[in-house]
């Protein structure tokens, strides 16, 4: 994690909040540092003003940036479990399911989400991005558990 020179840390938490369709609002105590270097990292088509609750409205693509950015800037970043789901929530599988399981899990849900079987174009465009991040699921559940055998040994 890199931190400015001269950037002291807020004591205050910084939150985000994801709201139904899919608009991912930061609530962070006000820091002149942290604002300048949000709109530096993001285009202007990233996020909008929202005049009304005087907050920035987050497009989801921009998520892992925006989280980034705070955690130079905040202690902590709460509410990240409630929006960035874990590998075994994406495989339907338990934390200490083993390895088998997972594969076999994914190779259901693949399956049972095969572009293949899409009724439409952006039905088909749904489900093989669905598709992709079960892979990516799979290999990082993968990673984690050989992290995890080379640490026991």
């Amino acid at each position: 994690m890199t931190r400015y020179r001269n950037t002291p840390k807020v004591r205050q938490p910084c939150r985000i909040v994801a709201s139904q369709q899919g608009i991912v609002t930061i609530v962070a105590p006000y820091h002149k540092k942290f604002i300048e270097e949000w709109q530096r990292e993001l285009s202007t088509d990233d996020y909008t003003w929202d005049e009304k609750d005087k907050k920035y409205r987050l497009k989801p693509s921009t998520l892992e940036k925006c989280v980034t950015i705070a955690q130079k800037f905040f202690p902590r970043v709460e509410g990240l479990e409630d929006i960035i789901e874990s590998p075994y929530d994406t495989l339907q599988v338990a934390e200490n399911a083993p390895i088998e399981v997972c594969r076999a899990a994914e190779k259901a849900l693949r399956i049972t989400h095969h572009p293949d079987r899409a009724t439409d174009e952006k039905d088909r465009e749904e489900r093989n991005q669905f598709c992709q991040e079960l892979g990516e699921a799979l290999k990082e559940i993968e990673a984690l558990q050989e992290e995890e055998k080379e640490s026991v040994s």
